[in-house]
């Protein structure tokens, strides 16, 4: 049905793409950042287009669409329909392994993210505490315990329907992640050339401020095609709530918390 399937299709596992952000997180536990981050984000820049651009460009050219469902991997499958029945077996054994692996980068991201938010205030005080080991321990056990709620979720509704929600609600908040890294990435970057200080960046994004516009265009073009697509309305519905609720909240805990500050300080001024 032509290549526009294409753009659904990478609308649907948007949330694939994303998670490099990872590289970011790590940057506080690794020993030479400086030297490190810049080949991590060329391998891995290279490595989403050689996983995931091309095979999933190539896939949908070969395989049938009505073909595919969540009972097996869409790759095993299309070798399968093609003949090579031992190497899709092959393939479905490394998809399970990047799924476990992805599961790990995934349970590592979101720890360091609820921990840095703890630290800033922006989350529980508990979530920012570290174990004798240096981890955060509250954060992680929250994770872990979030995926599981999800897992049972989906074990007693097995809907395809509500897999794909899923993915599309997670690309959803992961698109807004990135909109929101892109554009502070920009103006960070703008900041230091007008202060004369962009020589100071060990590792300078190419090609500036080109890609970083189509970051953020690419991500909006990818909402719009959420909002224009009736199967997958539904998924704002819930992403947009869960994106703007703790928003809201945040300011509100703010706002209370400087009141309370001021009316100690007239207080106190007023006992002076």
């Amino acid at each position: 049905q032509g290549y526009w399937p294409i753009v659904l299709t990478m609308v649907i596992i948007l949330v694939n793409f994303q998670g490099t952000e990872i590289i970011g997180l790590a940057a506080g536990e690794c020993k030479d950042p400086a030297k490190s981050i810049p080949i991590a984000v060329r391998n891995v820049s290279w490595r989403v287009i050689a996983l995931y651009i091309i095979p999933i460009t190539l896939l949908l050219s070969i395989m049938p669409w009505d073909n595919a469902s969540l009972k097996e991997s869409v790759f095993a499958a299309a070798l399968a329909e093609y003949g090579f029945d031992g190497l899709a077996s092959a393939i479905a054994f490394v998809v399970l392994v990047a799924g476990v692996s992805c599961a790990n980068s995934g349970l590592y991201g979101g720890a360091r993210a609820l921990h840095a938010l703890a630290r800033m205030d922006m989350a529980p005080a508990f979530l920012g505490k570290l174990n004798k080991n240096g981890m955060p321990q509250n954060s992680i056990i929250v994770s872990v315990c979030a995926c599981w709620a999800v897992i049972v979720f989906y074990t007693f509704n097995p809907d395809s329907t509500l897999y794909t929600y899923l993915l599309a609600v997670s690309g959803f908040t992961g698109a807004m992640a990135w909109i929101s890294i892109c554009w502070s990435q920009y103006n960070f970057r703008r900041r230091l050339i007008a202060e004369g200080k962009e020589d100071t960046l060990k590792y300078k994004t190419p090609f500036f401020p080109y890609v970083t516009h189509f970051g953020i265009w690419s991500q909006v073009f990818c909402l719009a095609v959420i909002a224009l697509t009736p199967d997958l309305r539904q998924t704002l519905y819930a992403g947009i709530p869960m994106l703007v609720v703790p928003m809201l909240c945040y300011r509100w805990r703010k706002h209370h918390k400087s009141l309370g500050q001021t009316k100690t300080q007239v207080a106190m001024a007023h006992k002076s």
